[in-house]
């Protein structure tokens, strides 16, 4: 019981690490290209940003469901 939630506290962690690390590849890639002289509009940036904030919530939202979850078939519910 106490392994299985470790396992999916791990998961998620792993999870988050890919957001960080995605969203700071967009990050650099929209910083060069400013470098280079392309222009980073805000039809190029909202979107990309509510791509990763979607991803977040989403990601707190299904942590906190699985932690709500009780392993076993007895159980009649969280409490």
């Amino acid at each position: 019981m106490n392994n299985k939630n470790k396992r999916t506290q791990d998961t998620f962690k792993k999870w988050q690490w890919g957001l960080v690390i995605l969203t700071l590849i967009v990050l650099l890639n929209i910083f060069i290209n400013y470098l280079r002289g392309i222009p980073v509009t805000l039809y190029v940036f909202l979107p990309i940003l509510g791509l990763v904030i979607g991803a977040e919530v989403g990601l707190q939202i299904a942590k906190n469901r699985a932690s709500k979850k009780v392993s076993g078939h007895h159980s009649r519910g969280s409490r």
